[in-house]
């Protein structure tokens, strides 16, 4: 119940926000989905598992559904007022489907790697590099994109046959903020995986983040192809580190 607490407190801030400065409920979306996912892993009251990760999934989709339902913002203006930092208006008035749905595909996706690949290798740097780079590079590149973003072209989308268009100053965001979270995580990483994570990663990305479609498929291809890249390199890297330890281990014969 501390993690829903901590959530719905930082979805009245920024509800407030809104209010406050009129900021686009973009931005404030995607401050909200920051804190969800970031805060499993570092909360220090909580002991993130595969057990406690499914039960606070299962209590935060169950409470916020129910806050969120229609009846109840129309009842009380208190759950108006927490949802007003999610309803994008692009999403109305199918927003709780839509938050519901991505809030599950991207679990879905994070949970395999959180539950075999981070608790077993140890580094949080797994999952905390995608979750920012989408977060953060993402975010910036929209406001980026629209005030200063004077150099267009044309992308497609999953699940759409339209064309979407886009800057190269937006996308440069992702690009540089994959650089800085890779050489801000560097400790991370031998030698070896922090320059090929540096040289291929940011790339990748952005591509991801170029693929932009419905039903948050983009932060679902930036997770797959950061925790895919990431894993390998991790799994590499035991496998080196097991071969060198036997080897290291056998006896000399003389």
């Amino acid at each position: 119940f501390s993690l829903f607490a901590i959530e719905l407190v930082w979805e009245c801030i920024l509800s407030w926000v809104v209010l406050k400065y009129n900021i686009k409920i973009n931005y404030t979306r995607k401050l909200g989905n920051l804190l969800k996912y970031f805060i499993g892993d570092f909360f220090p009251a909580y002991t993130s598992s595969a057990v406690s990760l499914t039960f606070a999934l299962a209590l935060n989709q169950t409470l916020f559904t129910l806050m969120f339902y229609r009846r109840s913002r129309e009842r009380f203006a208190a759950c108006a007022y927490v949802f007003l930092s999610q309803d994008r208006r692009e999403d109305r008035p199918d927003t709780l489907i839509f938050q519901v749905t991505e809030d599950i595909m991207r679990f879905a996706v994070y949970f395999p790697f959180k539950l075999l690949v981070v608790d077993v290798v140890g580094s949080k740097a797994l999952i905390f590099i995608p979750i920012a780079v989408n977060n953060i590079g993402d975010g910036l590149a929209e406001p980026v994109g629209v005030y200063w973003g004077r150099h267009k072209y044309s992308t497609t989308a999953l699940y759409h046959k339209g064309k979407f268009f886009t800057s190269y100053e937006g996308s440069a965001c992702v690009l540089l903020t994959t650089f800085i979270v890779i050489a801000a995580n560097y400790n991370a990483f031998n030698q070896t995986q922090f320059w090929i994570t540096f040289s291929i990663l940011p790339f990748l990305m952005t591509l991801a983040e170029v693929s932009k479609s419905l039903l948050a498929s983009c932060a679902l291809i930036c997770y797959i192809i950061a925790d895919a890249a990431l894993t390998l390199l991790s799994y590499m890297s035991t496998k080196q580190s097991v071969h060198t330890t036997a080897t290291a281990g056998q006896s000399t014969p003389y």
